[in-house]
């Protein structure tokens, strides 16, 4: 170790015994702790004396680092030699030299540390003057790659210069002497300014603060003598002025230059972010590859400022943005021919349909409140056999049957009502609203009303009182029979109808039923079956009963897809949970979990939950009742949205650090935005591309349920998602858009992603495991779809089907392959977001939310061009 031109400042002393100072340095031969014989003393200066040494029981060659004798009795010496032991164990890298520990020698202590057979920056630059460019450039590389190590820490190492870098015979760099290494907050405002002046930043100096940046300043300092030869001030008060490096050097690579001047910023804020950021700036840079090859796993830092991306160039980002505008266009001609909303519309306002089930309510005799409302879907209606061969669109179908398959209710309690249940079913994201069953119509007085979306009534109950009434007083004029009345409520002629016999139990009790059968006025003439219940001659029950009614319509788990893609999720989501437990703490013992990003993402989650929660709850303050039932549902949401905050986080910290360990090209830009660049180019790239892919595969899922109709098959199933319709209830729209960004981030990240990551590291070969990808995800859509399952799927249904679901996996493999994590949840956003009710027809009351959607998606793709084109500043 060569003498240092300018030593740390900040030291302290204490009385120094006459015989250590006049005391002779060790010779060689001396044996010290009875284990390591002194070979040759490698340098000395204020802050040491280093020797080299053999360790008898390793037989390995050591450094051992003995404080002066001036201070070898001096307490806060001592406690510094313990803290630099502590500071440089906790960092573990091949450019790092090691520390190993400290021992006693006659009352002595002294570092054991790696002995690094080479020599140190400075002697090495005051002996060739600078280096060549291309081991300049290596040799930056590998400092930068130090640094980052310290930095993960949370440690700052506070005396970066030429005398604490050694290089080996080999060339490679060891960053060296933690002396002075701690943590910014465990710094004293005194401590602030330890350092050597000549390599401090100019705030470390003023005694202001010191941060990740003041090293980032010594390390530009450091990376001038490097490439220049010369020192880039020569005095500790900056004087005379900077010289930019190419004035001394006129072949220096201009990109050398720049990463040089960004570091030595007077202003901390205009400095790289990290060692990372500089280690990425640098010609040929790739910290990744550094990383990885070192065998560790890449900090957040180190993979955000990885990627030579640097901006799009305009006409490709015109070209996405007219692809996304065309894709809309044919999405929009598709949806009524596919989306089960877009062939039966809603032709009613949530509010008409309120009222008409007040008229129903007001004829039964109950008070006229709503106290809830919302759509269900009948999937009977839809499963319904029509004749054999029969290859009529669906959008037609629907339109030759008594009613229409999407259903409007209405609830009634005496009491303020909330929802029985919290969560649905393990995976869903969603607390519980109140549904047609949900809470369970118990209590007396309970009412509910079922309406198509025409305003036909459907389906009315009430629940009896728990004694016997009075004799009811007569609700209508006297001669006029109430079930005419009835009849007119649900657009049924009376007259068409004879009486039967009752087949159904009502759901409520009652002391006499009536039944009738006959046939609609539409012009297939369906058979309708009509039942009917009272108790003391008041009317409990009212039913409308076509061939495929059952009295599990409107369940949530229910839909297109049948249950398959609730029981996938739940696989999915054990999964996860396993891991959770067991590789979280795994990772945060080992320091490799991304603490502050799991934070942001967890708190992201919890917000929007709460939103969630703010938007689809009917908030009640009427009473004193209510006011208690609205403080327990704001408990309930408060825990929902704490319990999915924590499971995203707990997952994040699980699962992220093994896509940054084996794939982190895939969450670059995923972690620049968790970081908060949302303005990033490459970020915008991605969000781009993400809403490209999201509206790619939504058309292309289109097409594929349309083109059995084409060659002749009988018509695919029409596209439904049970909460759709919901969207027209207020505050659940801007509800189901905020839930959408969770659902999105754990289909793409925890599921997609990670998947093909686990085929990645077992299968090793691109097309091996891109293979089984699509394979897999084919097969598992196909069961979701109910393509293997269902009798009225044909050899060529079958066929096209899985075609055209592998045309939809190979697009989401070409989206995590070539952009990332990003990309997919984006385009997983774009693609639940496009199931929400929209029409070009304005007069529907559901035009201006659909048009709300394109904007949000063409609002989206403009963002990201935006971001994507701009060209990041390098000064």
């Amino acid at each position: 170790m060569s003498q240092p031109d300018s030593e740390p400042t900040g030291t302290l002393s204490a009385p120094i015994p006459d015989f250590i100072a006049q005391a002779e340095r060790f010779s060689p031969g001396t044996l010290l702790a009875n284990r390591y014989r002194i070979v040759s003393a490698l340098g000395k200066g204020g802050m040491g004396e280093v020797y080299r040494a053999d360790d008898l029981s390793l037989g390995q060659p050591v450094a051992l680092k003995f404080l002066p004798p001036a201070f070898a009795f001096d307490p806060a010496r001592l406690e510094g030699f313990r803290k630099e032991v502590a500071a440089a164990r906790c960092v573990s890298h091949p450019n790092v030299c090691r520390v190993y520990d400290i021992v006693e020698h006659a009352g002595q202590p002294f570092l054991t540390m790696e002995f690094v057979d080479g020599e140190d920056l400075s002697s090495l630059l005051k002996r060739v003057g600078r280096l060549p460019e291309e081991k300049g450039i290596e040799v930056a590389r590998q400092l930068c790659a130090a640094l980052v190590a310290v930095h993960d820490q949370g440690l700052l190492h506070r005396d970066l210069k030429p005398a604490n870098v050694m290089l080996d015979g080999r060339g490679r760099v060891r960053l060296s002497d933690f002396g002075l290494a701690a943590a910014a907050e465990d710094l004293s405002a005194t401590q602030v300014r330890y350092g050597t002046p000549l390599y401090m930043a100019p705030e470390q100096a003023a005694g202001k603060e010191v941060t990740v940046r003041s090293d980032i300043f010594a390390l530009g300092l450091l990376l001038y003598e490097l490439f220049t030869g010369k020192r880039a001030y020569t005095t500790p008060d900056r004087s005379p002025p900077l010289s930019k490096p190419s004035s001394l050097i006129s072949s220096l690579n201009p990109t050398v230059e720049r990463v040089i001047l960004r570091c030595l910023h007077l202003e901390p804020e205009d400095r790289p972010r990290s060692a990372a950021e500089v280690l990425a700036a640098l010609p040929g840079g790739d910290p990744l590859a550094a990383a990885i090859a070192a065998g560790v796993t890449p900090s957040p830092e180190v993979v955000a400022a990885a990627g030579t991306f640097l901006s799009l160039s305009p006409v490709r980002g015109i070209a996405l943005i007219l692809g996304i505008i065309t894709l809309l266009v044919v999405f929009a001609a598709l949806y009524d021919r596919v989306m089960l909303v877009g062939m039966v519309g809603l032709p009613e306002p949530t509010d008409a349909l309120t009222r008409r089930a007040r008229d129903v309510f007001h004829l039964a005799g109950v008070p006229e409140r709503a106290d809830a409302v919302g759509y269900d879907h009948d999937q009977n209606y839809l499963a319904h056999e029509f004749e054999p061969g029969d290859i009529t669109p669906w959008r037609y179908r629907v339109q030759r049957r008594p009613a229409a398959p999407i259903h409007f209710w209405c609830r009634h309690t005496p009491s303020p009502i909330v929802s029985d249940l919290f969560y649905p079913y393990a995976g869903s994201i969603e607390p519980s609203r109140v549904t047609w069953s949900d809470p369970p119509p118990i209590v007396p007085g309970m009412s509910s009303v079922r309406l198509d979306v025409q305003g036909r009534l459907l389906e009315f109950m009430t629940v009896p009182p728990e004694r016997e009434p009075e004799p009811d007083t007569p609700l209508l004029p006297p001669g006029y029979d109430i079930w005419r009345r009835w009849f007119e409520e649900a657009h049924l002629d009376y007259d068409r109808f004879t009486e039967a016999k009752p087949s159904w139990i009502p759901p409520v009790f009652a002391d006499a039923r009536y039944a009738w059968v006959g046939t609609t006025t539409n012009p297939n003439d369906f058979p309708i079956q009509v039942e009917a219940a009272t108790i003391n001659g008041r009317v409990v029950s009212f039913h409308v009963i076509a061939p495929w009614s059952r009295r599990d319509v409107g369940s949530p788990v229910h839909g297109i897809a049948g249950e398959g893609s609730a029981t996938s999720q739940f696989e999915l989501f054990v999964a996860i949970l396993v891991a959770i437990f067991i590789l979280g703490p795994i990772h945060l013992r080992t320091g490799r979990a991304d603490g502050p990003g799991a934070f942001r993402l967890g708190a992201l989650v919890f917000i929007i939950q709460l939103f969630v929660w703010i938007c689809e709850t009917r908030h009640q303050f009427g009473s004193y009742a209510a006011l208690l039932l609205e403080v327990r549902s704001l408990v309930l949401g408060l825990a929902f949205a704490l319990y999915w905050a924590a499971l995203v986080a707990g997952a994040y910290l699980a699962l992220e650090p093994l896509v940054r360990r084996w794939w982190p090209e895939a969450v670059i830009s995923w972690t620049r935005l968790l970081g908060g660049r949302w303005r990033d180019p490459l970020v915008g790239r991605d969000i781009l591309i993400g809403v490209f892919g999201g509206v790619a595969m939504t058309v292309v899922g289109m097409i594929g349920n349309q083109a059995p109709g084409w060659i002749g098959e009988p018509p695919s199933t029409p596209w439904w998602d049970w909460w759709v319709p919901n969207t027209q209830v207020s505050g659940y729209w801007l509800g189901n858009v905020l839930i959408n960004i969770v659902y999105s981030f754990r289909m793409a990240f925890l599921y997609n992603l990670l998947f093909l990551l686990l085929l990645r590291h077992v299968l090793v070969k691109p097309w091996l495991y891109g293979a089984a990808y699509v394979l897999i995800w084919t097969l598992i859509k196909a069961r979701d779809a109910e393509l293997f399952t269902s009798h009225d799927v044909s050899r060529v249904r079958l066929f096209i089907g899985l075609a055209f679901l592998f045309v939809s996996s190979l697009i989401m493999l070409g989206l995590l392959v070539r952009f990332g994590a990003l990309t997919v949840i984006i385009a997983a956003f774009v693609m639940n977001t496009l199931w929400f009710p929209m029409t070009l027809d304005s007069s529907l009351n559901y035009a201006g939310s659909g048009l709300m959607i394109m904007a949000i998606v063409v609002g989206l793709a403009l963002f990201g061009y935006h971001n994507a084109t701009q060209t990041p500043s390098t000064d």
